[in-house]
């Protein structure tokens, strides 16, 4: 099976995957996104077994409504109802289960499961729901032991609902142990997967970040490279798109979905990235897509690289995606030292103001900087760089010139620069991943990523 083709955690689909039976358990308080990801699971499956649903906690009509990603289920009567409704079940594709005994529901079900042409892949939702119709004890681990030993059997997998957090015996008997969460981290709702146990196979992470974007569960996976190296490692070139802002006197973040989200940057903006300890460079999958789709558009483009990409491996970048010519005509790259190819602004570094006053006689009306706050106070020293930064922005917005300002972790400018900021996103390691929000304008946490591809697209995942 291919991971690449489900966004599952890679533990979880390896697991599932193998020829012997297995049973999953996933726990969750309600709203964790149980049902989602056990309906994921089912999609992701159905092309290598026979997949059945039994829900005990919705109906089936239930089911149809809140879940599209069920549909495929529902089209071939896969979804089978064992909730205690005497409501009359309304889709002829519905199949009943209700009021039954332990015994009938165990024959019934073994009936519907044997003999397919692919092992089954059997859904409960939730446990505690079905063995309360079938008046049951929770402490009584009877009917888990029967459905353990059908997958057994059958080479089948089962997936166990459950809303009890407490360690349970079931997980002592199971070959996988997942527990969803939702947490507020100041002012920012998430997701967490996590992975407790997941028998036979190495564990490659036990925390994921997730999404219940669009009605589908999606792990978030781990970035290692950022959109420069990635770019680089693809060596191809790349179909281009241009994007504008659907809003008057905004040029466009470059990414369509950032776009939706805060309208585009203001022409005249100051538009800030701080970026926090454990991100390394992949702080460019927020401001590099705006530099190339600025230059497609014929718009001009000052960068002054942050601490760590030099002037050189910029323009390398840039052209290897965009046509030389473009470069060479809507890009200059400010360095300080000696000037060392076309293409180059010279930064003598005894006055900041006097400095930039080159760049913005380059630059035009809506032309775009891209400054690296690090390497102005490596330049220019930080009290230089406090005394100016006041009158520059005042420049800024005089000239409608849009600047992506990059502030480092724990450096002193962020506190000036917060209060002067048009826009201020924030970019963070959280649970080994690394993802963004606005703080203005608030924003949802999301994920930037590289689309796979021949073209040059960054998407992203947002945590909802």
């Amino acid at each position: 099976m291919s991971y690449s083709s489900f966004s599952l955690p890679r533990e979880i689909i390896d697991m599932l995957s193998r020829r012997v039976g297995a049973s999953l358990l996933v726990k969750g308080e309600p709203g964790s996104g149980k049902t989602l990801f056990a309906l994921s699971l089912c999609k992701a499956f159905s092309g290598f077994n026979e997949c059945f649903y039994l829900t005990a906690r919705s109906t089936v009509d239930e089911v149809a409504e809140y879940y599209p990603i069920a549909k495929g289920l529902l089209d071939d009567r896969r979804v089978i109802d064992v909730t205690e409704s005497r409501a009359e079940v309304k889709l002829d594709a519905a199949v009943s289960m209700r009021m039954y005994d332990k015994p009938s529901f165990l024959q019934g079900l073994y009936s519907m499961i044997k003999g397919g042409r692919n092992p089954p892949f059997v859904v409960i939702d939730s446990l505690e729901s079905l063995k309360a119709g079938l008046k049951l004890p929770e402490n009584d681990m009877s009917l888990e032991e029967v459905l353990i030993d059908m997958a057994r059997e059958t080479g089948g997998k089962n997936v166990f609902v459950s809303e009890r957090m407490e360690t349970s015996s079931l997980e002592y008997m199971v070959d996988g142990v997942i527990t969803l969460q939702k947490e507020n981290r100041n002012g920012r709702f998430l997701r967490l997967m996590k992975i407790g146990k997941a028998r036979g196979v190495p564990f490659a992470r036990s925390l994921y970040l997730f999404t219940l974007e669009d009605g589908v569960f999606s792990a978030v996976n781990f970035e290692a490279l950022s959109m420069s190296q990635k770019v680089t490692r693809a060596n191809m070139k790349f179909d281009l798109i241009y994007r504008e802002s659907a809003l008057d006197g905004h040029v466009s973040t470059g990414i369509k979905k950032l776009d939706n989200l805060i309208g585009g940057y203001l022409k005249g903006s100051l538009n800030l990235i701080e970026v926090d300890k454990g991100v390394g460079e992949c702080h460019d999958y927020l401001h590099l897509p705006a530099v190339i789709n600025h230059v497609i558009g014929g718009g001009r483009v000052a960068l002054i690289p942050p601490g760590g990409l030099s002037a050189a491996f910029m323009k390398h970048i840039l052209l290897s995606v965009l046509p030389e010519d473009r470069v060479k005509k809507n890009l200059v790259i400010a360095d300080f030292g000696e000037k060392t190819n076309e293409g180059v602004i010279l930064l003598k570094g005894d006055s900041l103001l006097q400095d930039a006053e080159a760049i913005f006689q380059y630059l035009d009306e809506g032309g775009l900087l891209v400054a690296g706050m690090d390497t102005l106070q490596h330049i220019y020293g930080l009290d230089e760089l406090k005394n100016s930064l006041g009158r520059l922005i005042a420049r800024i917005k005089r000239s409608k010139i849009v600047t992506l300002g990059i502030v480092k972790y724990e450096q002193e400018v962020i506190n000036l620069l917060n209060h002067l900021a048009d826009t201020h996103f924030m970019v963070r390691n959280m649970y080994g991943t690394v993802v963004a929000y606005g703080v203005i304008p608030h924003t949802p946490v999301f994920h930037p990523f590289l689309a796979e591809g021949k073209t040059l697209e960054v998407k992203l995942t947002v945590i909802v």
